[in-house]
């Protein structure tokens, strides 16, 4: 091929630019999985105990930065710390994928306050919304009269975080209430690198975006015992204004905090075992604004139901047994179809020193489904520490 001049050169890198440009928008739909849609996954913000139960517990756990009164059912400080990789196959007609996600999705420090720790307060950083998806893909593209194969890879990492203040109380055996403070923060690193089969004609291009959320919101929580072995629990978390901008100078859209409505009972079915059951109504079509044309979020129902048991000695070490079934919307639709997900799981706990450490091991199993021949499965793996001094 003969050498090009200065000016074909500038043509045809401005060409390259135009296109590249042209792909960085990524449609909701080519994200690389059925649970990357949109803003990201939500893994509903579980500690490894409430994953046990497949989201049961969620309610009712100290741990969970769901419901702000459960911490005072706690009676003592902690310090928490959870690592839960995630395993996914998606299958589309014709074509299947394999992805890999490794997440810590949850810190929590927990003060016990008054007599007998009758009282707590919180903070918390949890995973929100997980943006983290790659995508690969090859084709042929005409530059300055030349047809050039080229593979194109995108992909993002980060996404947002709920960053908590809570404060709970336990006015009575029966009655326990809290509040707390939300900030949805967080930022998202978007790459788009396209190189050329010919690497001696053509230069690989690349591009980057920095996108930073911000928001806030605020949440109610309490549980009731109206008689002896039944608990109920309530939550609701009223979200504001919602931000993503690019590195902090320009907006490129504003929405709200999704509004979460959630309710839970258990019941103490016999010594040392319970059942929950839990329901929640997010409106996550609250950040539809904050989305790209063509793309869609949708309010969603999750509901959960779960057993925990005190189990038989395992290693020297006494445990708790849990195991749970659960089935819930997904917040973001591919293209403009929802996406639903049923999950099973079971985990179990060890406790240490006497109690005072606490080791949580949960495995879950989700199926995720879209119509249109689009399902996804996968394994996810939690581990949960905690301390207490």
């Amino acid at each position: 091929m003969s050498r090009r001049s200065p000016a074909a050169v500038l043509a045809i890198a401005i060409a390259l630019a135009a296109a590249l440009l042209a792909a960085a928008a990524v449609p909701a739909g080519a994200q690389g999985t059925l649970s990357t849609q949109g803003y990201g996954f939500s893994s509903g913000e579980f500690s490894t105990r409430a994953r046990g139960t497949a989201g049961a517990l969620g309610e009712f756990d100290a741990i969970s930065p769901l419901n702000p009164s459960a911490m005072a059912e706690l009676g003592r400080s902690s310090i928490y710390l959870q690592y839960d990789p995630e395993f996914r196959s998606t299958q589309v007609p014709g074509n299947q994928t394999s992805t890999s996600v490794f997440r810590f999705p949850i810190f929590s420090a927990i003060l016990a306050v008054g007599e007998n720790g009758r009282g707590a307060v919180g903070f918390s950083a949890s995973s929100f919304l997980d943006r983290t998806w790659a995508i690969s893909d090859s084709a042929l593209q005409n530059v300055g009269g030349d047809t050039a194969t080229y593979t194109q890879v995108q992909s993002s990492r980060g996404g947002m975080s709920d960053v908590r203040l809570a404060f709970a109380w336990r006015f009575t055996d029966k009655i326990r209430a809290g509040l707390a403070v939300h900030a949805i923060v967080g930022s998202n690193q978007v790459f788009t690198t396209r190189q050329y089969g010919d690497s001696s004609q053509y230069v690989s291009a690349n591009l980057s975006w920095d996108l930073r959320y911000s928001g806030k919101a605020i949440s109610f929580g309490a549980e009731y015992q109206p008689v002896p072995k039944l608990t109920l629990a309530a939550t609701y978390r009223r979200g504001f204004g919602l931000t993503v901008s690019l590195r902090d100078s320009v907006t490129l859209g504003s929405g709200r905090v999704p509004d979460r409505f959630s309710f839970g009972v258990r019941a103490d079915i016999a010594k040392g075992s319970q059942v929950t059951a839990s329901t929640v109504f997010t409106t996550w079509s609250s950040m539809s604004s904050m989305l790209e044309p063509g793309s869609v979020a949708i309010d969603s129902w999750d509901t959960a139901i779960g057993i925990e048991t005190a189990g038989p000695i395992t290693l020297g070490l006494p445990t708790i047994w849990r195991a749970g079934l659960a089935t819930r919307g997904l917040p973001f639709a591919v293209r403009t179809i929802g996406v639903r997900e049923a999950s099973a799981a079971a985990g179990i706990s060890f406790l240490i020193s006497q109690g005072r450490g606490i080791l949580d091991l949960a495995l879950q199993r989700a199926q995720r489904s879209a119509s249109g021949g689009l399902s996804e499965s996968a394994w996810t793996v939690s581990v949960g520490l905690m301390v207490s001094p």
